[in-house]
């Protein structure tokens, strides 16, 4: 549990590579600073990480925990995360991930933000940002997406 300190850099962890449980929310940075990370202490988490809260960072972009294969529960409320682009891509390597709370994003305000989560989530996820996926919703919005696209290639 690393929360709350003045953390700007968070390095030296590939020494640790079974770590399992990383919470280093809330770090007191600097105004218009995020918390940034080492890409070597990432590729070590990457294959061992089950639970990460990297809520009230500053971070506009989830792109590093791209690859996380071993990431159940991941928690970054309280960011600037405001495009489901750049979520995609990194939702779609999360294959075990059943947690993930976006709350208190700009993205959130978004029309029809839960809807797009469904759509883009991995199918192992049973939680949203506290709330609990239905399935059936799930694969009717999954359908007609793909409908959707179908048209477009029609076209």
């Amino acid at each position: 549990y690393l929360g709350g300190n003045e953390i700007a850099v968070l390095e030296g962890l590939e020494r640790i590579p079974n770590l399992t449980e990383l919470r280093i929310e809330n770090q007191r940075l600097a105004p218009g600073e995020k918390l940034l990370f080492d890409p070597r202490s990432l590729a070590t988490l990457s294959k061992s990480i089950q639970v990460l809260d990297v809520s009230g960072n500053g971070l506009d972009n989830l792109s590093d925990f791209c690859n996380f294969e071993s990431l159940i529960h991941f928690t970054a409320t309280n960011n600037a995360i405001c495009d489901f682009e750049t979520l995609k891509g990194t939702f779609n390597s999360w294959l075990s991930a059943t947690t993930i709370d976006l709350s208190c994003n700009p993205i959130c305000t978004k029309p029809r933000y839960r809807d797009h989560m469904l759509i883009i989530c991995p199918r192992s996820v049973a939680m949203i940002d506290g709330k609990g996926v239905n399935q059936t919703a799930r694969e009717f919005l999954i359908k007609m997406q793909m409908k959707k696209s179908h048209k477009k290639g029609n076209r």
